[in-house]
């Protein structure tokens, strides 16, 4: 049998062996298939392995946030935990402290709602673990007051994202925090804290509103001048190329 076939052969038979396109169309048409098949079976695990390294890619991004969002909650924490002193003598209840510094740099990484978060997660923890005495309404009053400062700032550095409009954002915050702790002092002060009114008036100008512009101006100097420091330490220079354009 084995030598019929070898007779009967193309070699054999003085003819050579067909090529892979000699078979006609039946070749083609079984190569056509092979390709589908290949398609078919390949084409899911391509999108799989694209769907797993994309959900990969925003894990690592979602977790690396939300690493950077507390560490810069603690580091607020640290900073008034130790760095806390009266500016004025004859109000020293009214302390300046560094706590508003992370949270400006969270809100001209992140965003200002970011800010925003940050500044609510640092005015309850600093209640709770740090100055009880305050009380909510000091909680409060703290929120409101940094958050116009972030909510300010974040929006002016958003809309115009070089080092001038990370000064004008500052300054635009520190005015706003400053405008804003007036009616608040005379609100909450008054009303929740048991101050006479007419004692917190006396205080406005000689002390509350200098006390706030010197707090919230020193903290935006600050800010301009450790956000690109932090930004660094925090390895998210590649989000921020601008801040120091000439």
């Amino acid at each position: 049998m084995q030598q019929q076939q070898l007779l009967t052969s193309p070699q054999a038979m003085g003819k050579p062996w067909p090529s892979q396109c000699d078979f006609g169309a039946d070749g083609i048409v079984r190569m056509g298939e092979a390709r589908i098949i290949s398609q078919a079976f390949y084409a899911p695990l391509k999108q799989g392995t694209h769907f797993i390294i994309f959900k990969e890619l925003f894990m690592k991004k979602e977790t690396r946030w939300l690493v950077h969002m507390g560490m810069l909650t603690g580091l607020s924490l640290l900073l008034v935990y130790f760095i806390h002193f009266p500016i004025f003598p004859s109000a020293s209840f009214l302390e300046y402290d560094m706590a508003d510094v992370p949270i400006l740099i969270g809100t001209f990484l992140y965003g200002p709602l970011c800010g925003l978060l940050l500044t609510g997660a640092v005015s309850v923890l600093q209640w709770l673990l740090i100055s009880p005495q305050s009380g909510f309404i000091g909680c409060l009053m703290h929120f409101i007051a940094t958050g116009s400062f972030v909510l300010a700032a974040g929006y002016i550095y958003k809309a115009l994202h070089t080092r001038k409009g990370a000064f004008l954002g500052l300054f635009a915050g520190a005015l706003s925090m400053v405008l804003m702790m007036i009616p608040l002092n005379l609100v909450f002060t008054v009303h929740f804290m048991g101050v006479p009114r007419q004692a917190v008036v006396n205080m406005l100008l000689p002390i509350i509103i200098p006390f706030n512009a010197i707090k919230a101006g020193v903290n935006g100097i600050i800010t301009l001048i450790m956000y690109k420091t932090m930004a660094r330490v925090l390895r998210l220079e590649h989000f921020e190329r601008t801040l120091v354009k000439e």
